[in-house]
Formats: structure tokens, C-alpha cells, sequence
């Protein structure tokens, strides 16, 4: 995305914040008027109070004087604590909604994107965001009306001087343009490698089983070094880039004082300027230094956060070139009839893996399909699901084409058990749930075909009991059972079954396919398994073979 497309994108989420903006800029206002009278107030007492040895004058101005600072540590606290709650709801409420945006991608493209990078755009790329916050946008207007107040109030002293002191100023703007393009990149190549970092982590620590089972430390601690290494290195090249501009930050007040303080001396010596005017003028360009540093910082942040908002919104759905996500509006009960009609279909990049298949399944049926591994078998599945959008052809469910139908609907009556489950942390309930609106006798139903109320049996709080990430205190029998639950929770017509006995021992398989024998009534059912034997009932047998799809003979049961 181009910086203008990221710009305006980012805008339309800062115009919700519009109430707390305004009163984030009234505080920076109220915290730059406190601040601007200062000098001048330097220059009076200086010149005209204290030579006059006047008292009362002197013990007012010093009133005002602390008056001032007192309440423009007050109000710079207030917009602190205001800025970080304004901070705090904004970041949870973009990364909440980055999030629901994520969950929209269409599951081709966001197969292409490994889960640690994914991770850390939606963690550290957010929490890298300062001065495109409310705050920090508040922040930078303060600073730049501070500016222009102080360079008022030295103008009014000495243009002169002003101008002869300011004159390092669009030097350093030169300097620092020239550096911007370098920052820049460098940035963006450090948010690239942090989220190959976070992602090879989080892939070798989720892997250690295996690392373990295969005594390969060595070998992995080496791709690991080499990884952090490489971020390492450009975090560095990074903070050196910085470093440069930090140095330009400290050479300018002490430049500019140095400057300052002999053009300064020499005219108040020589009675061009008052010492009081000396001494304000100096105060007035240190106090200048910070708004000016601070205004420099936010626009050499500026790119670097651009770069985190773009990883972040090139994820989002309204972003991507797709016509994969379910567009139609259709809301009907499917009975169950499948026809693909001349389907191709090839992954991006890749030849075709299926090519012109022709077949119908009829309601109510069993239909077993087989093949090779990596033949296309559960393919078939995500093309009839609509996680993957064919080639050419066309899929029908009971008569209209697959992608005319809601996405709800599509889920709601077509379910599919994996060859793995993915479990989450939480109860087994919740696992089986889903979130989804259930009842409680479907509920019921579900755990009783699917055997899961004998599973939880030996667990204190039954199907409240909980689960571990990715289900690591439950058997590979057990899992399969709550996948089977979660399919059937919602009394589906369409039940996919994708090998659901694979790798398991012979009592388990028993156990599941008495419950599938329970929940097949009235259901059409597509099995992918080596093992015909598996479930009863079997109607249609189709292999898979040489990217075409062939019916096979069979003796009905």
C-alpha cells in the first residue's frame, strides 16, 4: 500500500476518536500557553524589577513565575494520564478490530502467511505506534504552537538574534531529509526480520517434540542464532541510523547557545540588547530545543510507524485482490445434493492438482473417496467448503452454485472432522461450541453420538473440564471425539470426514465409527479413508488418480 492509501486508511479510524483528540489538543493548548510567557517574564524581572529593587513587583512576578510552572506540570500530567487511557482504549480497540479483519482473510491467502509474523503485526507492530496516536498527534501540534510562540516572543526581542541563532535549523532540516529515506528502510527491514524472529521462534518452540524425538539441538540452535542474529544486526544498523540524528539533537543548543551567548554578551555590552533580554533570549532557545527535538522525532517516527501500519492493514480484507470470500446471500436448509461440473483446480503458482472433474453425490448417501496421498482428496473438501475458490468448473449444492450461498449458512450445514483437530484452551464445552448459538439438547445430542460424555467421565468437572493448548493432556482419540462433536453440534446435513481414524488404535476407531454409524441418519456423508470398512452403508466409491476422478465399482452394502 502507498503511504497516502495507509494515511487516509489510518484517518478513518482516528475519526472516531475525534472527542478525545480535542480535548487531548485543549490540554497541549493550555500546556503551551503556561510555557510561552515565561521568557518574557525572565526579560521584566531582570530588567525592570530588580534593578528598581522592587519588592512587591518582584515577589508578584515570582509568584506568577511558579505559578506558571506549577500549572504546567499539572496540566502536562493531566494530558499524560489522559493521553495513556486515550492510548490504551485506542490500541485494544485497533487491535481487536485488526484482529475480526484478519479472521475475514480468505483461508488461501492467509495459508500464505506463517503465524508468528501474523502474531507480531498484530502485537508489536501495534505497540510500536506512539506519535500517530491521538496523544502523539496532540503532542506535535503543542510542540509546533510552542515554537511558534517562543520565535514570537525572539522575534519581538531581536530578529536579529533570532534569525542568527535559528539559522542551524533548515540545516539540520537538510541533514535530516537526507537521512530519511535510509530511515526508512531500515525500518521497514526491522519490522521484517522481528516478525521472522517471533515466527521461527514460535515454529521451533512449537516443533520441540520433534526437535527432541530427532536430537536435532544443535542443528536448530543454529537456525535460531542465525535468525536473531540477522535481526540483531539490522536493530543495529537501525539504532546506529538514529544515533546520527541524536548527535545532530545534542551538537544544536550547544551550537546555538555558544552562538548565542557571544552575539548576546557582545550587544549588551555594548547596549544593543539588555542582560535581561540575554538572559531570556537563552532560556527562550533551550526551551525551544525540546518542541523543535520533539517535532524532528515525530517526523523520523512517522516512516517507521508507517511501515507497522502497513504490515498490519495489508491484512485487512478490503485490501486484497480476492474474489475468494463467500459473497453470496443465499439462506436456505441444504438437502445434501453435490454436483462439480468440469472443476480444475491448482494452488497459486503451482500446477493443476485437479483437472475437469465431473461427479454427483446424492442426498442422504455415503460416499467414500480414495487415493494416493497428495493426490487432491482433501482438496475436494476446501473447494466444496469455499476455502478455496476452482480454477474452472463450477460446484453445485442442491442445484446453485456453492458461492451463492451465505457464508453462515455454508458452515451451518456442511461440517467437516479433520485429520487433526485444533483444540483451544478452555473447556471441552467451549471447544465443542465454538461460540456457535447451540441448544442444549443439541448439545447433548453431539456428545452422545460422538461418544464424548463416556470421555469425560474420568475428568472431575465432565465437559467442563479444561484443555490444555493444542489439547496436549487429551489422547489422539479423545480429540477426535470432541472434532466429531463439534461437527455434529449443529445437526448438519453435510458431514465431511477427512481420514478421522488416521493413526488411531483399534478400540478408538471401533468407538468413533459406532458413533458415526449413530450420527450418518439422514446425512449425506463424503468419507476420505484407506479403510472401506470403516463405516457401514457405503453408496459410491470415487478415486482420485492422475488429477481425475473416477468411479469405482462397488458392491453396495
Amino acid at each position: 500500500m502507498e503511504n497516502k492509501k495507509i494515511i487516509n486508511h489510518y484517518l478513518s479510524y482516528l475519526s472516531n476518536y475525534k472527542g478525545s483528540i480535542a480535548l487531548l489538543l485543549f490540554l497541549s493548548l493550555a500546556s503551551a500557553g503556561t510555557a510561552i510567557p515565561i521568557p518574557a517574564i525572565y526579560a521584566h524581572l531582570v530588567d525592570k524589577v530588580i534593578p528598581n529593587k522592587d519588592i512587591e513587583t518582584l515577589f508578584v512576578m515570582a509568584g506568577l513565575l511558579l505559578a506558571l510552572l506549577a500549572l504546567n506540570a499539572i496540566i502536562s500530567y493531566v494530558l499524560t494520564l489522559v493521553g495513556s487511557l486515550v492510548r490504551k482504549k485506542f490500541r485494544s480497540q485497533m487491535r481487536s478490530i485488526s484482529y475480526s479483519k484478519l479472521q475475514r482473510l480468505p483461508y488461501e491467502q492467509l495459508s500464505h502467511f506463517v503465524s508468528g509474523d501474523l502474531v507480531s503485526r498484530l502485537t508489536r507492530d501495534l505497540d510500536s505506534l506512539g506519535v500517530l496516536l491521538p496523544k502523539g498527534i496532540a503532542e506535535f501540534i503543542k510542540n509546533i504552537l510552542i515554537i511558534i510562540g517562543i520565535v514570537s516572543i525572539m522575534l519581538h526581542m531581536s530578529w536579529k538574534l533570532t534569525l542568527i541563532s535559528g539559522i542551524m535549523i533548515p540545516l539540520f532540516f537538510l541533514f535530516f531529509l537526507c537521512m530519511m529515506k535510509t530511515l526508512e528502510e531500515r525500518a521497514k527491514k526491522n519490522h521484517e526480520t522481528k516478525g521472522k524472529l517471533q515466527a521461527s521462534l514460535q515454529e521451533k518452540i512449537e516443533g520441540n517434540r520433534d526437535i527432541q524425538l530427532t536430537n536435532s539441538y544443535e542443528h536448530q540452535h543454529q537456525s535460531a542464532t542465525k535468525i536473531i542474529q540477522e535481526s540483531e544486526s539490522v536493530l543495529t544498523h537501525l539504532n546506529f541510523h538514529e544515533a546520527k540524528m541524536g548527535l545532530v539533537f545534542s551538537l544544536f543548543p550547544i551550537l546555538g547557545s555558544g552562538l548565542l551567548w557571544g552575539l548576546g554578551g557582545y550587544w549588551s555590552i555594548t547596549n544593543v540588547l539588555t542582560l535581561g533580554e540575554v538572559i531570556a533570549f537563552s532560556y527562550a532557545f533551550n526551551y525551544l530545543f525540546d518542541p523543535i527535538s520533539s517535532v524532528f522525532s515525530t517526523i523520523s517516527e512517522v516512516p517507521i510507524e508507517l511501515t507497522a501500519l502497513q504490515r498490519i492493514f495489508e491484512l485487512f480484507p478490503e485490501n486484497q485482490q480476492t474474489k475468494i470470500l463467500p459473497n453470496g446471500n443465499k439462506e436456505a436448509f441444504i438437502r445434501g445434493k453435490i454436483d462439480f461440473k468440469k472443476v480444475s483446480f491448482g494452488y497459486e503458482n503451482s500446477p493443476l492438482l485437479l483437472q475437469n472433474l465431473n461427479f454427483s453425490i446424492k442426498p442422504g448417501t455415503v460416499t467414500c473417496i480414495v487415493g494416493e496421498n497428495g493426490i487432491g482428496k482433501s482438496t475436494l473438501f476446501s473447494l466444496l467448503l469455499y476455502l478455496y475458490q476452482v480454477n474452472q468448473g463450477q460446484i453445485l449444492i442442491d442445484g446453485h452454485p456453492v458461492q451463492s450461498y451465505s457464508e453462515a449458512t455454508l458452515r451451518k450445514n456442511i461440517s467437516l472432522v479433520p485429520q487433526q483437530a485444533f483444540l483451544f484452551q478452555g473447556s471441552i464445552k467451549d471447544n465443542i461450541i465454538m461460540g456457535r448459538k447451540v441448544s442444549e439438547q443439541d448439545f447433548n445430542n453431539a456428545c452422545e453420538l460422538s461418544g464424548v460424555f463416556n470421555l469425560v467421565k474420568k475428568f472431575d468437572k465432565g465437559v467442563e473440564s479444561l484443555v490444555t493448548e493444542k489439547g496436549n493432556n487429551l489422547s489422539g482419540g479423545e480429540k477426535q471425539k470432541i472434532a466429531i462433536a463439534r461437527a455434529l453440534v449443529e445437526n448438519p446435513s453435510v458431514l465431511l470426514l477427512d481420514e478421522p481414524t488416521n493413526n488411531l488404535d483399534e478400540a478408538i476407531k471401533a468407538s468413533i465409527q459406532q458413533s458415526l454409524l449413530l450420527a450418518k441418519a439422514g446425512k449425506t456423508i463424503i468419507l476420505i479413508t484407506h479403510d472401506l470398512s470403516f463405516i457401514e452403508g457405503i453408496t459410491e466409491i470415487y478415486e482420485i488418480k492422475d488429477k481425475k476422478i473416477i468411479k469405482k465399482e462397488h458392491q453396495h452394502a
